[in-house]
This record gives structure tokens, sequence and C-alpha cells, in this order.
């Protein structure tokens, strides 16, 4: 979890992975619901460090548990078309055996 909020934060630890202020285009402006899209279709939606689609795609797996529940980070965009619900710092815990069409997971690798 503290490795997803740092890709995301970056260096200053900003609300959104591109900084502190909201972006005027919505993360997917005629659509509510899951839609099949290419990942890093928002050239908006990259974090200091590289990182894409942290804030306007899925709730994603972290190796993180508190009180029996995997904690989950990133931005859900299922539920709603504003990136208020996509702040770099909020977490959702999830038991650990349900599924979700908007739960996924982000393969990472160390440089």
């Amino acid at each position: 979890e503290m490795e997803w909020e740092k890709s995301a934060r970056g260096p200053n630890g900003s609300i959104y992975p591109w900084g502190d202020k909201v972006l005027k285009r919505k993360p997917h402006p005629y659509h509510s619901g899951i839609i099949k899209r290419r990942v890093g279709l928002n050239k908006k939606d990259v974090s200091f460090y590289g990182t894409r689609d942290m804030a306007g795609s899925v709730w994603e797996w972290t190796a993180d548990r508190v009180e029996g529940k995997v904690v989950t980070r990133g931005g859900l965009w299922n539920l709603h078309l504003n990136y208020e619900y996509s702040k770099t710092y909020e977490r959702n815990l999830i038991p650990s055996d349900q599924q979700f069409i908007f739960l996924g997971f982000r393969c990472a690798r160390s440089k």
C-alpha cells in the first residue's frame, strides 16, 4: 500500500497523481459503468513517476490487510464520473473473498 501511495502521490504528496488541481475533463465523460478501454488513454492521469491511470480506472488490490480485509487503492470511475473520489490518499477495505468488476490489480517491479 505504501508503494502504491508513493507512486501515486509523488515526492510532494500530491492530492491527485498529476498534482493538486482537479482535471477539467472527466475520466469518462459519456459513460458510467464498465467499458473496455486502453490503459493510459487519459494522457493527464500520469503521476510524477510516470505511473498511469491511478485516478480514473479501478480500485487496485494491495498486499496490505487491515482487520482481516485487503486494502485497495485507486480511483474508481464505475460508480461516478468525478475525480473527487480519486484522491491518492483514499483507501478502501474489501473482504479478500469478494469479487467486483471494478476491482483489479497492478503489476509492478523495481527498476
